[in-house]
């Protein structure tokens, strides 16, 4: 795409997160790659004057990892309220969510997985699902990736004190590989907890088998 017709498509969703929702990217300012829908989302950030405050990250169905901005000015400690009219969309997906409590300085060498998660916290979140578009579900992947992958907000919980306690009990003996066992293990009884949340609170259980294009899983209700 070039530089004008990113500018296109940026404009017509900076357009919809305060107007009428779209049904979808102009002809000419459609997506062709992966690479365009991330110069999208840049773009929007410029429009708006927003700042990042995370990312939503998880693997694509053609393989591949995808990534999309959660605006700092869309991320909530939770409790939160949030007002209906601010959506076109109102949905949430329980997800978990990992916090980077200390910076990561650009280096030549990659960060491994136990340095990561020894600089990581782990939190349950709730993100409310919105899209700038009509039915984002009738559209190709690569339009959705450039609408920041339907991310409305993000509510997040405190820190889970299984993790917490397990770090105070692993890494003084087994160091940033510690870490990594805690947060790992944590992953697990916190997915179990947020099912069954859900199901008895809400009525609603996720199947992460079930996932449809664009690597949404399924969500049913009692």
């Amino acid at each position: 795409m070039t530089p004008e017709q990113v500018e296109q498509a940026a404009g017509a969703l900076a357009a919809a997160r305060t107007g009428q929702a779209i049904p979808g990217l102009p002809n000419s300012g459609r997506p062709q790659s992966e690479a365009d829908s991330y110069a999208i989302q840049d773009a929007v950030v410029r429009k708006l004057g927003e700042r990042v405050g995370g990312w939503k990250v998880g693997f694509s169905p053609e393989g591949g990892i995808f990534c999309a901005p959660i605006y700092a000015s869309k991320v909530h400690a939770s409790p939160a309220s949030l007002p209906a009219e601010g959506f076109h969309v109102i949905a949430i997906e329980c997800e978990i969510g990992f916090r980077i409590n200390q910076a990561l300085s650009a280096r030549a060498a990659p960060y491994s997985r136990d340095e990561v998660l020894a600089a990581a916290s782990l939190h349950p979140t709730i993100e409310v699902v919105d899209s700038r578009y009509q039915d984002f579900r009738s559209l190709d992947r690569l339009q959705v990736l450039a609408d920041n992958f339907s991310n409305g907000a993000l509510v997040y919980g405190a820190a889970f004190a299984l993790n917490f306690g397990l770090c105070l009990a692993l890494i003084p003996w087994f160091g940033a590989t510690g870490a990594a066992i805690a947060s790992a293990s944590a992953i697990i009884g916190e997915t179990a907890l947020l099912f069954v949340a859900t199901k008895v609170r809400l009525g609603l259980y996720g199947f992460v088998w079930g996932a449809s294009r664009f690597g949404l899983g399924t969500v049913k209700a009692r």
